[in-house]
């Protein structure tokens, strides 16, 4: 794996893991890759290709959903990094994960609150326990 390939895929692995915010993906990525939300639409266009994709484990949906909680992410930046896990090829729900189909429909939930309804802190609250336990019982 070359330089340039390991530092991007660093990039996409710190925004997995909630360390960077969207800007700071896209302002790494530069003008080429461009996500953009409004009114219930994202779009993902030109992201670089990293083979294989960042495995999204329980371990980052839960980071997420307790920064929400905690505040430390406002709603808005937990749908849009919802919908960059989704939207990009470089990403893919770990397929070793026991729970793959509930991270699948959290992960579409939180990309979704048009669809889903808003994301309280009371739902962030269920979805991540309802993670937690998944994760414990095996599932």
């Amino acid at each position: 794996m070359s330089h340039q390939s390991k530092e991007l895929r660093s990039v996409f692995e710190q925004f997995a893991r909630m360390e960077i915010t969207l800007g700071a993906l896209q302002a790494a990525l530069g003008p080429a890759w461009r996500f953009e939300s409004a009114a219930g639409f994202a779009r993902l266009e030109a992201a670089p290709a990293i083979e294989p994709p960042v495995a999204v484990e329980t371990i980052d949906v839960r980071r997420a959903l307790a920064a929400l909680m905690s505040g430390s992410v406002p709603t808005q930046g937990v749908v849009e990094w919802a919908n960059v896990i989704v939207l990009c090829d470089n990403y893919e729900v770990s397929p070793s994960a026991s729970n793959r189909e509930l991270l699948l429909r959290t992960l579409h939930e939180l990309a979704s609150p048009e669809i889903h309804g808003p994301i309280t802190t009371e739902r962030a609250a269920a979805l991540r326990a309802e993670l937690g336990e998944a994760s414990a019982s095996g599932r």
